[in-house]
């Protein structure tokens, strides 16, 4: 998912590029972006326990949008 979905719409020039965009993949993973197979929780909710409020429109909505923000943000980089 990170080589397919997140790597391959930016472009690093250096390992400490690479690390920092990495590091920011994997936060956003496991802290913002909802996973259909954890009924729209994040990894962190899931872990947590935290309560399902899964909305699918919701979900897609988010997902979509943190996308945005990270290809946006490192594109600014």
């Amino acid at each position: 998912m990170l080589k397919s979905n997140y790597l391959r719409h930016v472009r690093y020039e250096s390992y400490t590029k690479l690390k920092a965009h990495l590091v920011k993949y994997v936060s956003d993973y496991n802290e913002q972006i909802p996973h259909s197979f954890l009924n729209g929780r994040t990894p962190e909710e899931a872990y947590y326990n935290m309560p399902n409020e899964y909305d699918s429109d919701l979900f897609i909505s988010q997902a979509n949008k943190s996308i945005r923000e990270r290809i946006s943000s490192f594109k600014k980089n």
